[in-house]
């Protein structure tokens, strides 16, 4: 894969790897309550792989980058040459065979444009087969395990059948992470089996 982030990004071959972060890691919640979740029927147990963060949120010059980006309704190429490098020291195995990515009610476009550019650069397939049923509230306005998944509650779907093999799950940034974890419980749902690596471009800090 460092072959082929060398034909995209040159300069990259002059530059110490020491110079980076390797990423931020993710844990996807493991168990869900039932009881929260009246519409939305998910497993009980989620059984999806650690991911990654490109950056701690607020914790150096990769967010001012992001939120810039989002605001413009476009992530810049920096920002995927950077998710890929970070993708390529992961290296989780088996490698996905696809991409998709979290809908949002406001970001959607910048970050489903980003989910294809890294896919296109990572030689695999995008596929945007998670829809939005309703808007609902921003999950950091939220005060409590219970409000949060009551607002996630019937507010995705899957539109479709997954593709096969593995997938990078790609959302904006991992507050709780469960909006996440819903769209990966919903996967498991329609019963897809493969694993799921969640991708974020940005962690809040505990």
């Amino acid at each position: 894969m460092w072959k082929v982030l060398r034909a995209h990004f040159p300069s990259l071959e002059a530059v110490s790897m020491n110079n980076y972060s390797s990423g931020v890691p993710l844990e996807l919640h493991k168990e869900i309550s039932r009881e929260l979740f009246s519409v939305s029927p998910l497993p009980r147990r989620l059984s999806a792989c650690r991911g990654y963060a490109l950056t701690l949120w607020d914790d150096d010059s990769w967010t001012e980058v992001i939120k810039k980006g989002r605001d413009a309704g476009q992530y810049p190429p920096s920002i995927v040459k950077e998710a890929v490098r970070i993708i390529d020291i992961w290296n989780p195995r088996p490698f996905p065979s696809w991409v998709t990515c979290v809908p949002s009610d406001t970001l959607s476009c910048a970050l489903t444009e980003f989910s294809k550019s890294v896919a296109d650069f990572l030689g695999i397939r995008f596929n945007e087969i998670i829809a939005k049923r309703h808007q609902n509230f921003p999950q950091k306005s939220m005060n409590s395990t219970a409000e949060r998944c009551s607002n996630l509650d019937g507010a995705f779907h899957i539109n479709g059948s997954p593709m096969e093999g593995p997938v990078f799950l790609i959302d904006d940034v991992f507050d709780s992470g469960w909006t996440i974890t819903v769209v990966a419980a919903l996967l498991r749902e329609v019963g897809f089996k493969s694993p799921i690596y969640p991708f974020a471009l940005g962690k809040t800090q505990e």
